[in-house]
């Protein structure tokens, strides 16, 4: 879905933020199942990262428990908060090396997209 938004054959933006909302909003009830979560993320921010900035998506559902703002869609508040939590998952020795590490690549190219 990344490769088909970056390249405008489908426009897959509430994809991308249940995919965000799913790995960065949700409570650590499920450790195990971060590592792929988190691959997601980063897949997208890679792939789609761009087009993903500019896509405006207001009213649109999808908030995890985690999101306090409850300010559905895409905006720097949330981009924010997601960079943040990648980087929370990259320090956290309970997430195994693979979510750690690709958590740290996807908080680096997230701070990049942001322009910072």
């Amino acid at each position: 879905m990344a490769r088909l938004t970056r390249d405008g054959i489908s426009i897959c933006f509430y994809q991308a933020l249940h995919a965000f909302s799913q790995a960065l909003e949700t409570a650590e009830t499920y450790i195990t199942t971060r590592t792929m979560d988190v691959l997601i993320v980063y897949d997208w921010l890679r792939l789609a990262g761009i087009k993903l900035m500019e896509a405006e998506l207001k009213g649109s559902p999808g908030c995890g428990e985690l999101w306090d703002k409850q300010k559905p869609g895409f905006s720097q508040e949330r981009w924010e908060f997601w960079r943040g939590r990648l980087e929370d998952i990259e320090k956290d020795a309970g997430y195994n090396t693979q979510a750690r590490e690709v958590a740290g690549k996807a908080e680096s190219l997230l701070k990049q997209l942001m322009g910072g």
